[in-house]
């Protein structure tokens, strides 16, 4: 076999093993058919090639010839395929996708004329090379053309990729090259110019740069990728040697009929025993891990961050076998090591918060391998990383988040017998450490020996969100059907029934329906995100003041109050200039201006319900007024209910005083809105006048700049 043809045998098994490597651990993920298609291309050139150098009859070397360039044309395509959906711009550049495809089924369309190949003849050391024919000159130009697009692209989202991806990006553009490089060996002949394809067996190496940035990057376990290496080349060895030594020896019926005998059954047998490889070498991990997340459970039964700490330090080492730990938390100003046992020694006692090591965690909320993250530190804090992670002896840092907040990190040495963490186990450590977040968190709070001010209010936010759950249920459920009803409508309008008999002006005619159904489907859709997110933001605690627009407060309250006094008709004023904005706790004036309108509607139905009250053309109507008075905002917010009668005005902001009546009211409202309004640095007043209305004016800092 010469050195030509074994090339094309390289290329051919190394394609297909790790087409179906990386295929099966993801075939739902873009990147990773895409990359199968890639290589099951590669694997057809591959084949076609090494058919073409084995050839001894000039018809044979004219077939094969031609059934390469079915490869080759696609090479390139399937390849820029992949990197588009490596870079996640498959929607923006799906004009452009199928664009070179349609090229690519042109091309092979003159791949069966002789105007692309045109005959086979001598060339330099080879008896049978392609000779082009007249299509072949301007598809080589465009094949070039994506060759080097494609050069170009990957190298434009190295420069812009950080961390790890663009450490794989890196493997990714070097192996681009190299098989490239590789590949135009194979054209200068094509032309008459006196240049071998030494570089051929280049596709092999560009393919196993890729692999070790698969292996290296922790795409998948290293021990899996290596049992299924060694799995895939024996099956596959002897599914291709067997015919390839029949071929060689003349008996070419008998080598198709073995190739076909044994072709049938490797994909089964390799699956096969890959699952037996797979099951053997995990499943003590596995065991691992699932007595892990149980024993994780336990957590909640701790109430003090001390009992929580040497807990999660005792299953992490008994469980994981870590041969070191260490677990920080957060007091403020600096990650303090409250436990580092299991040969803990060497942690540094405190890490500063501000720290460039801290702040990626809290950008990337996920478990980070030590040694692939040193490879991040030039964009990440340069020589202050490097020196903190010289001093940690860890091999795995595990962060322990609630929201965006940064509670803790918990530092893991290796495992005993030099045991790599594999992905499995830090999609374990995902989950426990939020778990141990939610516990820490659970147990600051039951530590203290009393609720802050703003922890009160929250709960009574909480439950008021109780109250509300019933009916935003409802509301959801009515927008939802909505959509139902819209997404049933088209399915009726362009069955298959209607699509083949409906005339063009039926079809229109549906379609100016359609389009307005997608309006109404698109408003409830809105509606209910409006809702989903004012729910959101009403349950958040909150402590830090921080810049909010005054209009997002009104609105997120008032989808909350509709929500609550559900069909009620009322009319909303609202007169403030749109860029006003507040420098205040979110949560707490969320609260603040809630309570507001949720008091006037109470005010007016209990005004539409006394007969004392003249009603008249009475429309129910709330008022928000708001304007810049220098560095604070005067906010006037009024409705048109009862009001309060002068004998109870100077019991408003009395706690549990209320007019609502004992079933409906706890007298806190107003009392708790003075309290809020207060610690946000504002301050408020209430006038009133009985079976006229009230008056709520708040004074509140106003902020810098706009949101």
């Amino acid at each position: 076999m010469s050195f030509w043809a074994f090339s094309g045998l390289v290329n051919l098994v190394t394609s297909v093993f790790l087409g179906i490597l990386v295929f099966s651990r993801g075939p739902r993920e873009s990147k990773n058919y895409t990359f199968g298609l890639f290589c099951l291309v590669t694997a057809a050139w591959s084949f076609a090639y090494l058919f073409w150098q084995l050839s001894a009859e000039h018809d044979r070397a004219l077939f094969w010839a031609r059934a390469l360039m079915f490869g080759g044309i696609f090479v390139p395509i399937c390849y820029f395929h992949h990197l588009i959906a490596l870079a996640g711009e498959r929607g923006r550049l799906q004009w452009f996708i199928r664009s070179i495809y349609v090229f690519g089924f042109l091309s092979l369309l003159a791949d069966c004329t002789p105007y692309f190949i045109k005959d086979v003849s001598a060339r330099e050391l080879f008896r049978f090379w392609p000779d082009p024919g007249l299509l072949f000159y301007p598809f080589v130009v465009i094949w070039f053309a994506l060759c080097l697009g494609e050069t170009v692209y990957i190298f434009y989202h190295l420069k812009r990729a950080r961390g790890v991806q663009a450490e794989q990006l890196k493997y990714v553009f070097i192996g681009t090259v190299i098989g490239w490089g590789g590949a135009f060996t194979n054209y200068p002949l094509w032309f008459g110019i006196p240049i071998p394809p030494v570089g051929n067996i280049g596709v092999s190496v560009y393919l196993l740069v890729v692999a070790y940035a698969i292996a290296r990057y922790r795409l998948m376990d290293i021990r899996v990728a290596m049992s299924s290496a060694g799995i895939f080349l024996g099956i596959y060895s002897l599914t291709f040697g067997v015919p390839f030594l029949l071929y060689a020896r003349g008996s070419h019926l008998a080598a198709l009929l073995t190739a076909i005998a044994l072709a049938t059954p490797a994909p089964f047998l390799y699956n096969r025993l890959k699952k037996q490889a797979e099951d053997k070498i995990l499943s003590a991990e596995r065991a691992d891990q699932e007595v892990l997340l149980g024993a994780s459970k336990g957590l909640s039964k701790h109430k003090t961050v001390d009992e929580i700490v040497k807990f999660v330090c005792f299953i992490f080492g008994r469980i994981l076998k870590a041969r070191s730990l260490a677990f920080y938390l957060n007091d403020g100003d600096t990650l303090v090591l409250h436990d580092a046992s299991l040969n803990g020694a060497g942690f540094p006692k405190e890490i500063p918060a501000g720290h460039p090591l801290t702040g990626f965690f809290k950008l990337f909320n996920q478990p980070q391998n030590i040694d692939e993250f040193k490879q991040t530190r030039s964009i990440l804090g340069g020589a202050e990383i490097t020196e903190l992670l010289a001093r940690i002896p860890a091999q795995l840092a595990v962060p322990v988040m609630r929201g965006d907040k940064l509670i803790g990190l918990i530092f893991l040495g290796a495992k005993e017998e030099d045991q790599a963490y594999s992905m499995r186990d830090m999609e374990v450590l995902g989950v426990i450490s939020d778990q141990v977040a939610l516990a820490v968190e659970n147990a600051g709070y039951l530590e203290m020996t009393k609720k802050d001010f703003i922890e009160v209010m929250h709960d009574r936010r909480l439950k008021d969100i109780g109250i509300l759950g019933s009916t935003i249920s409802h509301q959801m459920c009515n927008r939802l059907q909505r959509v139902t009803l819209g997404v049933g409508m088209f399915k009726v309008n362009f069955n298959e029934e209607a699509l083949a008999n409906d005339s063009r002006e039926q079809l229109v005619a549906k379609l100016r329906e359609t389009y307005e159904d997608m309006n109404v489907i698109e408003r409830n859709a809105v509606s209910a995100a409006e809702i989903s997110d004012a729910l959101k933001t009403f349950s958040k605690p909150g402590v830090d003041p921080a810049v909010v627009a005054f209009r997002r407060l009104i609105k997120i309250a008032r989808d909350l109050v509709d929500a609550k006094h559900k069909q009620f008709v009322y009319e909303f004023i609202a007169e403030f200039p749109q860029d006003l904005v507040l420098y205040v706790n979110e949560p707490s004036m969320q609260d603040v201006f809630f309570n507001a309108f949720d008091n006037g509607l109470d005010a007016i139905k209990m005004k539409m319900n006394d007969p004392a009250a003249r009603l008249e053309g009475f429309r129910p109507r709330i008022t928000v007024r708001a304007r810049k008075q220098g560095e604070k905002a005067l906010i006037e917010i009024e409705d048109n209910g009862i009001g309060f009668k002068p004998e109870d005005q100077d019991k408003m902001f009395i706690p549990f005083f209320t007019t609502k009546g004992s079933d409906k009211g706890t007298g806190l409202g107003l009392h708790a809105m003075r309290e809020l309004v207060r610690r946000n640095g504002g301050a408020i007043d209430i006038a009133s006048e009985y079976l006229q209305g009230v008056k709520v004016a708040i004074t509140l800092p106003v902020a810098d700049g706009k949101v």
